[in-house]
């Protein structure tokens, strides 16, 4: 059995991250190796990410209950060079409770096991 998390963890997870470090390359013109000290990943994850080669299964961008949230995510790590972990942390976690409340993660969690019953559960909207 996949667990809802472990499906948060392989695609939901890497959406957020692309999202910010896109964001805080393109938008905020930071250099990769900044991204990567300010996320606490790699500079090539930072590469990968704002290529769109990681992180791109789940198209988290044109989700309208998500984007105030993603937008406080790279503000708080636009304006921190060394992150506010705990404001983080919290907004981090309301993102992807929002995405599972929403029911938007079903279909992935029925993607990684076909034998979910997406209209039966509700798992992710109780939690």
């Amino acid at each position: 059995m996949i667990l809802p998390c472990e499906t948060a963890a392989k695609v939901i997870i890497p959406a957020i991250r692309a999202h910010i470090a896109r964001e805080l390359v393109v938008t905020y013109r930071f250099k990769q190796e900044e991204v990567a000290a300010i996320l606490g990943i790699t500079q090539s994850a930072v590469s990968k990410y704002a290529s769109r080669t990681r992180g791109n299964i789940f198209q988290i961008d044109s989700i309208k209950e998500v984007k105030p949230m993603l937008a406080d995510l790279v503000t708080i790590a636009a304006n921190e060079k060394k992150l506010a972990r705990d404001a983080y942390l919290e907004k981090f976690c309301e993102t992807c409770k929002t995405i599972r409340e929403t029911g938007l993660m079903c279909p992935l969690c029925k993607k990684a096991n076909a034998s979910v019953d997406i209209q039966g559960c509700s798992f992710c909207m109780q939690v």
